[in-house]
């Protein structure tokens, strides 16, 4: 049965890994480019330009001038409290959660695939078992900052990052439900090898 069963995992699995890493792909572009929400650069109460702000960075456009890169970790940069991005906090923390989560399942896929081949089921169940966890996580997480943002900020002003971030956590999903569904697949289900099926016992 094992035997039977590995040709499809191989298919799956090879699926669900290229998934995983366009997810992750899609998760840290999400996470760091500034281009989550725009609003109007101000300078007080002063407009100045337009604004497009991220998690991490925000892109500054003056009248007049290129665009300029600023990250919010650079202490000679601080964002003008009236230029409002809803939850950026929060989405921050939710965000690079999952990002992280994503980078945690892409290592997992080493042991993943180093195990699948063992004939140690508890090897092979605990990998299956992490793998599948901080898919989950990495997959909620990222949609869920997506939700926030689309609920409590104005539609029109959201960006690029959320809809990048929201694709990858949609990708996680879909790599987690077809592994899980390889999980329950029987190659043996309907011929004499499998005792328990319907085919045995007519037989």
């Amino acid at each position: 049965m094992r035997a039977g069963k590995q040709k499809v995992e191989i298919g799956v699995y090879g699926a669900a890994t290229v998934l995983t890493l366009f997810g992750t792909v899609l998760c840290f572009a999400g996470l760091l480019i500034p281009h989550w929400y725009n609003t109007l650069a101000l300078n007080g109460t002063h407009v100045v330009g337009t604004a497009r702000l991220g998690l991490w960075q925000d892109e500054i456009c003056r009248n007049n001038t290129e665009c300029q890169t600023y990250w919010l970790l650079d202490d000679s940069y601080v964002r003008d409290e009236n230029m409002v991005f809803p939850f950026w906090k929060l989405i921050q923390g939710i965000q690079t959660t999952g990002t992280a989560a994503a980078v945690l399942t892409l290592v997992m896929l080493v042991p993943f695939w180093k195990f699948f081949w063992s004939n140690r089921t508890i090897l092979r169940l605990t990998t299956y078992s992490l793998f599948f966890g901080t898919s989950l996580i990495a997959a909620f997480l990222n949609v869920i900052g997506c939700l926030i943002i689309s609920s409590k900020g104005d539609i029109d002003d959201i960006d690029i990052a959320p809809v990048l971030s929201g694709i990858g956590g949609a990708l996680f999903f879909i790599s987690v439900g077809i592994a899980c569904a390889v999980c329950r697949f029987d190659s043996t289900y309907g011929t004499l090898e499998n005792p328990v099926s319907p085919k045995f016992y007519q037989t």
